[in-house]
């Protein structure tokens, strides 16, 4: 999925901030767009784009729960279980697998479930969070905000989510940890 807050309405909202009404900061805007988009996929535990996946897990039981929902009807998802395709199942709502006819399969140890799943277009809560994680880091860069946070760059890879989670407004932090519940 292509950054779903790099559209031109998320582009208007940080602009709408900062009171910019030119184009003439539309690139390194788009640019803290795209390093909120990389955030909240860090951030948030499930993942934010519909793609295909493949579970692979020890035996359990005969409902499997898919952590990645909704679950595409087409392409129709496969099981494996102990490398054998298994047809009998059925899709359950929230993303369940319920193996049926296990009577025919003893003692299985491995199950492998191929899917498409995830959500079809960016949860709305979630969008506002990552348009703030924009604003935020904007804020902090003197060519657009005005550089009181003093810094002049965010890596991710370097720990600096847990710097943008606590920069978040509390409604913010309440969507953050709503959605981590749900998981």
């Amino acid at each position: 999925m292509a950054n779903p807050l790099k559209d031109a309405t998320g582009l208007a909202e940080i602009k709408r901030y900062f009171g910019i009404t030119d184009t003439s900061k539309d690139a390194i805007l788009n640019a803290y767009l795209d390093k909120a988009w990389d955030a909240l996929k860090t951030i948030f535990v499930q993942n934010l784009e519909r793609a295909a996946r493949t579970i692979k897990k020890r035996w359990q039981g005969e409902l499997i729960t898919l952590p990645d929902v909704p679950v595409a009807a087409s392409p129709a998802p496969t099981v494996k279980i102990d490398g054998e395709t298994w047809t009998e199942f059925d899709v359950l709502d929230n993303g369940i697998i319920q193996i049926n006819e296990m009577e025919r399969y003893s003692n299985p140890q491995f199950v492998e479930v191929t899917y498409t799943g995830g959500p079809v277009t960016l949860p709305e809560d979630i969008r506002h969070v990552g348009i703030e994680i924009a604003v935020i880091l904007a804020k902090a860069e003197s060519d657009v905000g005005d550089g009181r946070l003093g810094l002049t760059s965010i890596s991710l890879a370097d720990g600096s989510v847990g710097f943008i989670e606590q920069t978040l407004s509390p409604i913010s932090k309440r969507i953050v940890a709503a959605h981590r519940r749900r998981v």
